[in-house]
């Protein structure tokens, strides 16, 4: 066995790991976000103001990253479709039928 194939299984775990602790902050920003939402602020300088326009900003750049994998999903499903439903013709002749590509 070559390297690439022994790291492979490793890239995965870590590429999985990433996901997960990409999820967990999602998970836990919205939380924060949602529970301080409505705080007593206190005025210019508040702790809380500056973590939630963090989050916000962390939202917005994720944002970007999602919209950008739905469009190349998007993509392979259109090209997935238009390669393997393409349409189909029946006609009867003489009793049996004949299928052909319109």
């Amino acid at each position: 066995m070559n390297r690439l194939e022994t790291r492979q299984p490793h890239n995965a775990w870590k590429a999985g790991a990433a996901a997960l602790c990409l999820l967990v902050v999602l998970l836990l920003s919205a939380v924060f976000e949602v529970r301080n939402a409505h705080h007593a602020c206190t005025g210019e300088d508040c702790p809380i103001c500056e973590v939630l326009a963090v989050c916000e900003q962390f939202y917005s750049q994720f944002e970007v990253v999602v919209e950008a994998a739905a469009a190349v999903v998007a993509a392979v499903f259109a090209t997935a479709v238009r390669h393997f439903a393409m349409p189909v013709c029946v006609t009867v002749q003489k009793n049996r039928l004949v299928r052909r590509n319109c």
